[in-house]
């Protein structure tokens, strides 16, 4: 048996955005920073900081929940798989983008929401994706 698994952790770039299928499923978009410490620095220069941002897709009802609780700024949990996509861009330009479909998130940090109530939240389990993971959505 093959595994093909991603785990990561980061803060929420931008606000989740959703888009419908034409059967009228949900898919919400957000992206993704992870912190990392570069390479050994040389002589007498610190350590810095690299940021690597990744694209995050959420289908059915997992996008929805992602919708309602993700906010920019907020520190997730995500676990899915990798998938890799290729497309046309606005330019007419192939290009190819590597996104994680989550099937589970966890909220980490406080809600960032302020239409619901201001005290901090411990880690909240949301429960995993839709058994019909829509594989075969075209974006």
């Amino acid at each position: 048996m093959d595994l093909c698994k991603a785990t990561l952790i980061g803060n929420v770039g931008g606000d989740p955005e959703q888009r419908f299928t034409p059967a009228g499923k949900s898919i919400v978009n957000f992206s993704l920073a992870c912190n990392r410490l570069g390479p050994p620095p040389s002589e007498g220069a610190e350590r810095r900081e690299e940021t690597m941002w990744f694209r995050v897709v959420c289908f059915g009802r997992l996008g929805e929940q992602a919708l309602n609780l993700i906010s920019r700024g907020g520190r997730v949990y995500v676990e899915g798989r990798l998938q890799h996509r290729n497309f046309t861009g606005n330019d007419g330009q192939q290009r190819c983008s590597l996104e994680i479909v989550a099937n589970d998130f966890m909220l980490l940090g406080p809600r960032q929401r302020t239409d619901m109530d201001e005290r901090p939240m411990a880690a909240v389990p949301v429960g995993g994706a839709d058994s019909d993971n829509l594989d075969d959505v075209p974006f």
